[in-house]
């Protein structure tokens, strides 16, 4: 991938999969990567194997990445708390733990266009964002990070 990498984030609360496909093919997004650590959902088409399927449909790749996914107890405490610098301070201090899942993330963006996927619509509500800022600091501060 030439010139400054680049990493998509995306959240599906309130969107409905073909939405959320449009701004995938929009953007030229040839992975969707999901960080949740459970794949499952009460929402049509944002379950493991329905976006598989969808993805492939759409000729994207899809794989779920549940090393970088934030630990449940957090998620837990954020979630009763609002406490987003919490979420912050705790998932950072997991992904220090987490080298091996960062570079592979890393390899993936030097070779795709990748998107982040997870529920929350507001990046600043959800770890996707804690993700792309760490990965942004690995590479020196030349990773362009959008959300979609």
């Amino acid at each position: 991938m030439p010139g400054e990498p680049c990493l998509y984030t995306i959240g599906f609360e309130g969107r409905e999969a073909p939405e959320l496909f449009a701004a995938l093919a929009e953007h030229k997004v040839t992975l969707l990567l999901d960080i949740r650590q459970n794949p499952n959902s009460r929402k049509p088409g944002y379950s493991k194997k329905a976006l598989t399927a969808s993805c492939a449909g759409h000729g994207l790749g899809y794989e779920h990445m549940v090393s970088l996914s934030a630990p449940k107890a957090l998620r837990v405490e954020v979630q009763c708390t609002r406490d987003y610098g919490l979420l912050r301070c705790g998932y950072t201090e997991c992904l220090a733990e987490r080298g091996e899942a960062l570079q592979a993330l890393q390899e993936k963006i030097a070779s795709e266009t990748v998107c982040l996927l997870c529920y929350e619509r507001d990046p600043a509500a959800c770890h996707r964002s804690i993700l792309a800022g760490v990965l942004n600091d690995r590479l020196g501060g030349k990773l362009k990070i959008v959300d979609l």
